[in-house]
């Protein structure tokens, strides 16, 4: 009973193991960000009057710096429940073309 019990387990995990390579691939990540609409800083400027706004006084991009903007802007999206979209708008918005 015990040998049939690992099997499956060993089974499941190969199987686990495989969705993750397989999902990581580059080809299906490629994918994946191919099905991403382009950043909008239009649609940046929205998310923030109608989630930050609340807390925040507009920022203006050079109060930091392109290196910094990608770490605060993460942080209040878990804060503020943001989707990844809106993360990337945000980015887009606040990130300065160097």
């Amino acid at each position: 009973m015990i040998a049939r019990t690992t099997t499956i387990v060993l089974a499941f995990s190969v199987l686990a193991i495989s969705g993750a390579i397989v999902a990581c691939s580059p080809s299906v990540v490629a994918e994946q960000q191919a099905e991403l609409p382009a950043p909008s800083a239009a649609h940046g400027k929205q998310v923030w009057s109608e989630n930050c706004a609340r807390c925040h006084l507009m920022r203006d991009p050079k109060d930091l710096t392109n290196h910094e903007w990608p770490a605060v802007i993460r942080h209040m999206r878990v804060r503020a429940n943001l989707s990844g979209q809106d993360e990337r708008d945000m980015l887009e918005l606040f990130i300065k073309a160097e």
